[in-house]
């Protein structure tokens, strides 16, 4: 009687089984990554749409609260481009939040131009400088870490004059954009992905 020797192949995966699972995984990844990266664009820019158009509500109930654009009286009357907000929104960022503190150049320091300490917006806050949200230095920044960019109609002509590239924008009371994912202002030719809240 003659006995078989029967070997069973092990349980698991072989070496070229494994390499190739991992090989197929590194394709999918690579196929899936520039789907990920564009939906998570697209998701930026809705959220600085939004955030734009909250700056733009929070400046406007400020008006319809005080009467008056929230900018020092100095401010008040000037032609529009003079004092085009950017770098700096921190100032008025102070004014819409009702942050009262008493830093030197603030335009808030006891409630002076919000003197009813009302909140007009609220936005997610940081602890680092140039990150989204409100920053440590009290800018608001797109999802890409910019200020945005704000113009009021400071001499009450019913436009506002935002400077290059978007000029005056007539009938628009209050105006904020960003620059957008690319960081560059329009040139006016090309692609525009800057965020607006007007047009």
């Amino acid at each position: 009687m003659t006995t078989r020797s029967t070997c069973h192949r092990g349980e698991g995966f072989t070496l070229i089984e494994l390499l190739t699972v991992i090989a197929i995984i590194v394709v999918l990844v690579g196929l899936l990554f520039p789907a990920i990266q564009a939906a998570l664009r697209k998701a930026d820019i809705a959220r600085a749409q939004t955030e734009v158009n909250s700056i733009v509500a929070a400046v406007k109930a400020y008006f319809t609260e005080y009467g008056k654009w929230p900018v020092p009286a100095s401010w008040q009357g000037q032609p529009d481009q003079l004092n085009l907000i950017s770098t700096d929104n921190n100032l008025l960022m102070d004014v819409l939040r009702s942050y009262t503190n008493s830093y030197s150049g603030s335009w808030n320091v006891g409630g002076a131009l919000n003197p009813r300490l009302i909140v007009f917006l609220e936005a997610k806050t940081s602890t680092k400088s140039g990150d989204p949200g409100i920053d440590e230095r009290g800018r608001y920044n797109d999802p890409w870490g910019r200020p945005y960019v704000i113009g009021m109609d400071l001499n009450y002509d019913n436009n506002t004059d935002l400077g290059a590239p978007y000029g005056i924008q007539y009938g628009v009371g209050v105006a904020v954009y960003s620059k957008g994912p690319d960081g560059q202002t329009w040139s006016g030719s090309g692609k525009n992905d800057d965020i607006l809240s007007f047009r």
